[in-house]
């Protein structure tokens, strides 16, 4: 849509007044205004599709275009201002069209001593404030060249005018006046806020550090109350850049202040905002961890790595404590880690922060822990956190955190801990510890490898819970230890749906020949229709793995047998027998496919696409499963584009909002909402939807199975 905006003056800024919908239902790329009034738009037309070419739109008014104002603006731009005397450049400074009055200002600015004082004479102006701001940037302009041009504009700091007093401010300290340093500083306690903001940001400019304690006064009357007045001081503080004064101002009584003057020094990234990290207030010590950590200030990271033996309540403050230990990467950070995850009284999220980078501590992640940026550390050693993990780990797995022992599991593995072989095992029989610890305990065991995992892989197999018992079947086949295909076909014989799944893709690999008999017996009951339909799919798949002839056979005869459509009506496999957990993870995780980048669910997403709230009640898996793989098939209402053309040769495109048996209602960007008769229509074409075809490529027949199972569950 391309909205248009209404804003208000609000203290030092702006805020919006209001918004509406100027144009809607299409997908607009760039919006400017031609020379001749009318509004111009690219449109990306019909979407993802990269064949496909966009639009140009042109957006007219009937009366506007016929406005003496407009014609004039197209005529005034097309003729350009190099030709034009000074006299009428300065009355065009008042001009309606803010264009026509920009290029007479820069006309002027380019005329020497002429132009000049047209442009001083529009600044004293009586009146009209357009012509008045146009003079004040015209001399502003021709001050850059030469400084004395500026010294006129000096006795307007005290107009009446608030916004007049604010630009000429402006002006003076982008060309460094040192003749406005006294007046500005008195204009500093002006009464209007935009004023005095202008005036601080000059004053910072100057770079006069007389300015230093008027600008800390202002910040503290100010309190904080606006955040642009804010901004001003803690530019024009950085440009200063008056340190003592700023250690100094550390210390005020005022935490409006004190933040400014940390706020200057994140800037400047001086070492000594550490002494921030000990501020009375709260809400000064996490923003002293942001700059600390966000700028950065790589100096003061010692000290926020302290704060690991603080108590630490807010998230913004111990990520960037624990990133810091990490960054530092000494034997005495890594041991900070392990004892802070340990710690109960600080945040679960965190405690598993801090053992996800005792994991990664050997190869660290290029990019920083909390804010993204390329900021690549050296490969190190592995012993330092292995060594400080090994010695809390005795108390860390008897804790029943799910999400801290299971980061603690897999940083064991990651660090390769055999030592720690018995914790883990003891953890895995524990029945009253956290299921998804257990799982990941044993699925470390597997990396561990210890004597005893053939023994604990047997015991995992008969646990009370469903997701232990699944990471054995997965891990049977891929560590082959132990009887694998007597636990695999105990599995197939008394598990869930989702456990002989698992046990059939485990099988698939294994030389056993029984595994060949099982599979026949599951491809008859396959062709007999009586396979639970959530099996389908991991039959067809483990057997078409198989060497064996007798299974090829069995499986080209049931093939064969098929509808011939059956490329796609075989896609009925993929609807029953899905992983809930997993196909939410790919609708909102997976960059890939990026389905919540289109689309909403529970209020979170997209608006490209339909709302998906309460899908799993409009339609049934058929349909969902057709709207992934074959979106252009049935697309949703309100989103499908056309291309009408009626029968006395007019043309439409938009997009349908309704139609019944006579009628279709049209949105077109051109001509509005269109009631078109059937029986006028001669020809439609559909136009693709947003969806791309492509899915089926992008995903692989599990996933889709999984995203299915997950929507469906989207009551």
């Amino acid at each position: 849509r391309i909205p248009s905006y209404l804003l208000k003056p609000k203290g030092a800024g702006f805020e919006m007044d209001r918004s509406t919908e100027f144009l809607g239902d299409i997908l607009p790329t760039d919006v400017d205004i031609g020379p001749d009034g009318a509004l111009y738009f690219s449109d990306w037309h019909q979407g993802w599709p990269k064949s496909s070419k966009g639009r140009l739109y042109r957006v007219t008014h009937s009366v506007a275009q016929k406005d003496p104002v407009v014609l004039e603006t197209r005529r005034l731009l097309g003729e350009g201002m190099d030709r034009r005397a000074p006299a009428e450049l300065m009355l065009l400074l008042g001009h309606r069209d803010m264009r026509v009055r920009r290029e007479a200002q820069f006309s002027l600015a380019e005329k020497g001593s002429e132009g000049l004082k047209s442009l001083l004479a529009a600044a004293k102006l009586e009146g009209s404030l357009l012509p008045r701001l146009h003079g004040i940037w015209g001399i502003g302009q021709v001050g850059r060249r030469d400084g004395a041009a500026m010294n006129p504009l000096i006795p307007l700091l005290k107009d009446p005018d608030a916004e007049v007093r604010a630009q000429v401010a402006k002006v003076l300290g982008e060309a460094k006046s040192k003749e406005a340093m006294r007046p500005l500083l008195k204009l500093l306690e002006d009464r209007n806020t935009r004023v005095r903001f202008f005036t601080a940001m000059a004053l910072g400019h100057i770079g006069d550090r007389n300015a230093t304690q008027p600008l800390l006064r202002m910040i503290r009357e100010n309190a904080d109350q606006d955040v642009f007045l804010r901004h001003a001081g803690v530019a024009a503080l950085t440009w200063l850049n008056d340190v003592p004064a700023l250690l100094a101002a550390s210390k005020d009584p005022s935490s409006s202040v004190r933040l400014a003057s940390l706020l200057a020094m994140r800037r400047l990234q001086r070492p000594e905002i550490a002494a921030f990290l000990k501020d009375p207030e709260p809400s000064i010590v996490v923003e002293a961890a942001r700059a600390i950590n966000d700028a950065p200030v790589n100096e003061a990271l010692p000290a926020l790595a302290a704060l690991s033996e603080n108590r630490v309540d807010s998230l913004s403050l111990g990520y960037r404590v624990v990133n810091a230990n990490y960054r530092l990467g000494s034997a005495e950070a890594a041991s900070r880690l392990a004892t802070y995850a340990t710690r109960a009284d600080v945040p679960t999220e965190t405690r598993v922060e801090a053992l996800r980078e005792l994991g990664s501590w050997q190869k660290p992640l290029a990019r920083d822990r909390v804010v993204g940026v390329y900021r690549p550390l050296p490969q190190r050693e592995a012993a330092p956190a292995a060594q400080a993990l090994s010695k809390v780990l005795p108390r860390l797995l008897k804790q029943n955190s799910e999400p801290v022992l299971v980061a603690a599991a897999q940083a064991i593995a990651e660090l390769k801990i055999e030592s720690a072989s018995s914790l883990l095992a003891n953890l895995l029989t524990t029945r009253t510890a956290p299921p998804k610890a257990r799982m990941e305990a044993l699925h470390s065991l597997a990396t561990l490898m210890p004597s005893n995992f053939s023994e604990l892989l047997s015991k995992a197999f008969e646990d009370d819970e469903e997701v232990v018992r699944r990471e054995a079947t997965r891990l049977q086949a891929r560590t082959k230890t132990g009887n694998a295909f007597a636990n695999l076909k105990s599995v197939l014989a008394k598990g869930s749906v989702a456990e002989k799944q698992d046990a059939l893709l485990a099988m698939s690999d294994l030389p056993e020949p029984g595994v060949d008999e099982v599979l026949m017996t599951y491809l008859d009951t396959l062709v007999a229709g009586t396979l639970p339909d959530g099996l389908r799919w991991d039959v067809l798949e483990t057997a078409s793995r198989r060497a064996s002839p007798s299974i090829k056979a069995k499986l080209t005869s049931y093939k064969e047998s098929l509808p011939k459509d059956y490329a796609e009506a075989g896609l009925r496999d993929l609807l029953q027998g899905g992983d809930v957990d997993a196909g939410k993870r790919i609708f909102l995780e997976r960059q890939d496919v990026a389905c919540v980048r289109c689309h909403q669910v529970n209020g979170e997403g997209g608006e490209a696409g339909p709302v998906l709230t309460g899908i799993g009640t409009r339609q049934k898996r058929d349909g969902i499963l057709e709207s992934i793989l074959f979106p252009n098939r049935q697309i949703a209402p309100g989103y499908e584009n056309v291309m009408i053309t009626l029968h006395d040769g007019r043309d439409y495109a938009g997009v349908v909002k309704s139609e019944t048996v006579n009628e279709v209602i049209v949105n077109s960007p051109e001509d509005g909402l269109l009631t078109l008769k059937k029986s006028e229509i001669k020809a439609r074409q559909k136009g693709l939807s947003g969806m791309p075809e492509e899915m089926g490529k992008v995903l692989s027949p599990r996933d889709v199975r999984n995203l299915v199972e997950y929507l469906s569950t989207l009551k």
